[in-house]
């Protein structure tokens, strides 16, 4: 379940589950999600975050959707330690993981250029976690949204496919054992897509990749084992 407090796309906005007079400072003039993580920082209150995605996790529990775990949209529940403490606390409220790369964290460092306190802080935070009974993770792969699609290929699917997977296959080459979580973005655009985002394309070549057999190939090269959160969360209680 993908917890929002940000609304970035210009043309396509919404606001809080939560309602705005329930969360005045998540929100902007116009009574929508701010764009950015730092205008969330800068505005919002602990107390507004924590109504706010416990009131979307109450909107999916309602649908009668069980989340199989939990993360951060464009990463804003990382954006300050109050933050990450009322989104570890959901989860073990709930006892539903949470997306938290607590271990080793070497893409993060090398890929990333993460900052000797930030990888601290979040191996603290993962102990926090693993001490609540949740599984965390040892890495993030959460990079790929920066490799742009060069113009000539984007409507070219075969060369758009080739170049996403390759660009995949040489990152995983950097993996290190332990349990990494890989960030993708998979979309079929729609004609109307491109009037709300420019990274159709993108999105595009990551679903490319996904069923791409070259892709699934390397996979079992590289003695990549997939799994899934509800596995996770299954091996985390049989740990004591």
């Amino acid at each position: 379940m993908h917890l929002t407090l940000t609304s970035e796309w210009k043309e396509y906005r919404w606001g809080p589950l939560a309602g705005k007079a329930a969360v005045p400072g998540l929100t902007d003039k116009e009574g929508d999600l701010w764009p950015s993580v730092q205008e969330v920082v800068q505005h919002a209150s602990v107390d507004e975050v924590y109504t706010e995605i416990k009131a979307q996790l109450d909107r999916a529990t309602a649908m009668a959707f069980t989340p199989t775990h939990l993360d951060s949209h464009m990463g804003t529940l990382f954006g300050s330690p109050a933050f990450l403490q009322q989104y570890i606390r959901l989860g073990m409220e709930n006892n539903i993981p949470v997306m938290l790369p607590g271990g080793h964290d070497k893409l993060i460092q090398d890929e990333m250029h993460a900052p000797d306190a930030t990888i601290q802080f979040l191996q603290q935070a993962g102990k926090a976690a693993w001490n609540g009974g949740l599984p965390v993770l040892d890495d993030l792969h959460n990079y790929s949204y920066d490799w742009n699609v060069p113009d000539s290929i984007k409507n070219d699917d075969k060369k758009l496919q080739g170049w996403r997977t390759g660009k995949y296959i040489a990152s995983f080459k950097t993996l290190q054992p332990g349990v990494t979580m890989v960030i993708m973005h998979c979309t079929a655009p729609s004609p109307v897509f491109e009037h709300i985002s420019a990274s159709g394309p993108l999105r595009k070549s990551d679903m490319l990749a996904m069923i791409d057999p070259v892709f699934k190939q390397a996979l079992a090269n590289q003695h990549i084992v997939l799994t899934t959160w509800r596995e996770l969360m299954e091996r985390r209680k049989k740990v004591k």
